[in-house]
């Protein structure tokens, strides 16, 4: 929050909604179900909105829109997370 522009990704657990008060950015929001399936993408939401939330959604992952994260993402699609650490 209060960055001119943002370079990565945050996933927010557990979270079904989002904010952007005093974000200076549009953000682009993933919203997933427990099964990491997408059931809703919200694009360019605007600083200082709110979204409402989504049912089912257990979790949300949110870009910066200027980083064109989404652009191949659709509903419908599953999400792997992988970690580095062991």
């Amino acid at each position: 929050m209060g960055k001119k522009k943002g370079e990565y990704g945050l996933l927010l657990i557990p979270c079904n909604s989002v904010h952007t008060f005093f974000m200076r950015y549009n953000l682009d929001a993933v919203f997933l179900d427990k099964n990491n399936k997408i059931i809703s993408i919200k694009r360019l939401i605007k600083p200082f909105s709110l979204v409402p939330p989504v049912p089912k959604a257990r979790k949300v992952l949110e870009f910066p829109s200027s980083i064109h994260a989404t652009t191949y993402m659709n509903t419908e699609d599953q999400i792997s997370f992988y970690s580095d650490q062991e």
